[in-house]
């Protein structure tokens, strides 16, 4: 049995980490911690988890095997390298690092300990994504020469004045959140290229849009919101390749909607579909389309079948037979490196940008 400590108790934690845990055979919530006691105390009681612990180091020096970290981003390295430091495996919320430099060195750490470091690339494991991967590895399209994706939201700024929505606390924002997942699809087909130029076409910021309904609950909102909630750009390769982006927490559409566009010399695949949680979403499937010189073929995917939970659940597994063979298989440190270069070199290409 895999005995796993949650550090962190706030949403994603309770709804997606615990719950998915919990539905695992070998594997259990041994013990969680939060600095705020009391939010511990309540998820606690509400998932059935009978050990709550007062500080860090209670958890660490328990019998855990792996711990989960669910804190607010600017935290995530400080817990990683304190987990690995006791020689517990880490499944990290994205980012695990708010800069490259920062996260190489966790990555050093946890080789020298000869411990897992995995990255929170839930979208990584979707059934629709891993379709994606087994069509690309069957259909032969030549050249991948560009890849354009988005995904925007109706109303989808979590929760509107907590840290999430903080430059210093979350490290940025609508590019951070949703970014980091899109970067992380963008990097797998592109396998992780060298970045040549970056052009920010469009970042705003909007005040006037409500909080995220599928996360409203009650919390403090104590910090200033001062991160973009939209931001459009063009990565170029120097593969010759390029990809473009365009991410909104509120943009002005019906639904919300993920879509990547791939481009190849000898054909064209769309996954249609929407990641993570969302209540502005009515259609009952999602679509993956092949278009190519032999043939057209479509596959769809039911919503209930390839919903966000199970994507965690999907997660959750893998980390779990990670922990048991030592060994990586599907995500590897690399894969975050890219991720996190690719977002720090777009926020030094705004600067201290003036809000559209």
């Amino acid at each position: 049995m895999i005995k796993i400590g949650i550090i962190g108790c706030g949403w994603i934690a309770e709804k997606a980490h615990i719950t998915t845990v919990q539905e695992i055979p070998d594997a259990i919530v041994y013990g969680i911690y939060d600095d705020n006691h009391q939010k511990a105390k309540e998820v606690a009681g509400r998932n059935m988890i009978s050990k709550i612990y007062n500080n860090i180091y209670e958890l660490l020096e328990s019998e855990i095997d792996a711990v989960i970290i669910c804190t607010p981003n600017i935290t995530h390295s400080y817990y990683c390298n304190m987990a690995l430091k006791y020689n517990k495996h880490v499944l990290c919320e994205k980012p695990i690092a708010l800069n490259s430099r920062t996260y190489l060195s966790t990555v050093k750490l946890a080789r020298d300990r000869n411990k897992l470091l995995i990255s929170g690339f839930v979208n990584r494991y979707r059934n629709d994504i891993i379709e994606l991967s087994n069509v690309v590895e069957q259909f032969n399209l030549g050249k991948l020469n560009c890849i354009k994706a988005k995904w925007l939201r109706r109303d989808g700024i979590p929760r509107p004045g907590t840290w999430i929505t903080n430059k210093k606390m979350a490290g940025g924002g609508v590019l951070v959140d949703l970014g980091s997942h899109v970067l992380d699809i963008v990097g797998r087909f592109m396998k992780n290229p060298e970045i040549e130029l970056i052009n920010v076409d469009c970042v705003r910021q909007s005040h006037g849009k409500k909080g995220a309904k599928w996360c409203d609950y009650d919390v403090k909102q104590g910090f200033d919101f001062d991160v973009e909630t939209y931001i459009k750009f063009k990565i170029s390769y120097l593969k010759r390749i390029y990809a473009e982006l365009e991410l909104s927490w509120d943009s002005d559409i019906m639904e919300d909607c993920t879509i990547f566009d791939l481009y190849y010399d000898l054909g064209h695949i769309r996954l249609n579909t929407i990641f993570g949680f969302s209540n502005n979403y009515s259609r009952q499937y999602d679509m993956l389309e092949i278009d190519s010189e032999s043939e057209i073929r479509r596959i769809i995917f039911d919503r209930k079948r390839n919903e966000a939970m199970n994507a965690f659940k999907n997660q959750t597994s893998y980390f779990v037979k990670a922990i048991k063979e030592n060994r990586y298989n599907k995500v590897y440190p690399n894969d975050a490196l890219f991720t996190i270069k690719t977002i720090e070199m777009i926020y030094k290409s705004i600067g201290s940008v003036v809000y559209d």
